[in-house]
């Protein structure tokens, strides 16, 4: 697996290709590209638990004009990661800085919803090569 993020560099994904064609049909790669950071592919799984989550998700959408999980694709990377449209920032609030609740958001979630909202942020895509690349070596339709 070849993942990075695209730091809106759009020529990474480039990179990461070359690489799979350098390797050959030999090996299966798979290539996912994070459109901004990582922190996108999580925030497209968050869904809150409780009122505590609906509130911090509800200022988020106000902050940034737009709800995140849909359209996180439109958030910035940048050195700042306080800045408002930090993805690791949006997702330290989401969350509420908790690792154990930001592997809830890749785990939980419904297969269809993170398609669904990883349409724009590379998140769609990866889902497809994992599931074209690996899943007919384990005996899967792809």
């Amino acid at each position: 697996m070849l993942i990075r993020d695209q730091d809106n560099r759009t020529e990474k994904r480039e990179g990461l290709e070359q690489a799979r064609r350098k390797l050959g049909r030999a090996i299966p790669v798979v290539v996912g590209l994070a459109v901004v950071e990582r922190e996108c592919w999580v925030i497209s799984g968050f869904d809150p638990l409780d009122e505590a989550e609906e509130s911090r998700l509800a200022e988020e959408r106000q902050t940034l004009g737009f709800d995140p999980r849909v359209q996180s694709h439109l958030l910035t990377a940048c050195k700042a990661d306080s800045a408002k449209r930090s993805p690791k920032r949006v997702l330290r609030v989401l969350c509420g800085g908790d690792a154990d609740r930001e592997r809830r958001c890749w785990r939980e979630p419904e297969m269809a919803t993170l398609r669904s909202r990883g349409a724009e942020n590379g998140l769609r895509a990866f889902l497809d090569e994992v599931r074209h690349e690996l899943a007919s070596l384990i005996g899967h339709i792809s």
